[in-house]
């Protein structure tokens, strides 16, 4: 074989996963039946990465990332970070990492997880008082200034007058 030839071939194992789960650009298959996390395993496991290391890499703990293997979203925080850590999975891994969160999302909804992330309740009430409190700080430097152009004039009336 050809120098061009081996990397020809090498690149079609580097975008090939076993069992057919990737595509030719590192997108994963849509296959509704296969979980994504299967994929990830697989592509993981293609490329010769032990879980500890990749864990480390992504700064995740191995829990975390045999979690989002298994598909086991119980075992991890809630779903913003749970998709989070899947689309920099997928990136570390060389996949498409818009289309795995998405499956992971999908995944998550399947599961009965799908909280959302809101402010807690009063945020409006405790944002208010910063305002008034501009407006106090304003007023308080405007009074410091008016003080101190008051007392130079009464300095210079008083300088005059002695001279």
């Amino acid at each position: 074989m050809s120098v061009r030839h081996l990397a020809i071939a090498e690149f079609r194992d580097a975008t090939r996963v076993s069992g057919g789960t990737m595509r030719r650009g590192g997108r994963p298959e849509r296959d509704p039946d296969k979980p994504i996390g299967a994929v990830l395993r697989e592509r993981r496991i293609g490329r010769n990465e032990d879980a500890h290391d990749t864990a480390s890499k992504l700064c995740l703990t191995k829990t975390y990332l045999f979690a989002l293997e298994e598909g086991a979203y119980d075992r991890l925080p809630a779903a913003c970070y749970t998709v989070g850590y899947a689309r920099a999975y997928a990136r570390h891994l060389g996949l498409d990492a818009d289309e795995v969160a998405g499956r992971v999302k999908a995944e998550l909804e399947q599961a009965g997880r799908t909280e959302e992330m809101e402010l807690p309740k009063g945020e409006a009430e405790r944002r208010a008082p910063r305002k008034r409190f501009r407006i106090g700080a304003a007023a308080i430097v405007g009074l410091s200034l008016a003080a101190v152009v008051v007392l130079a004039s009464v300095a210079a009336l008083a300088a005059v007058t002695i001279f």
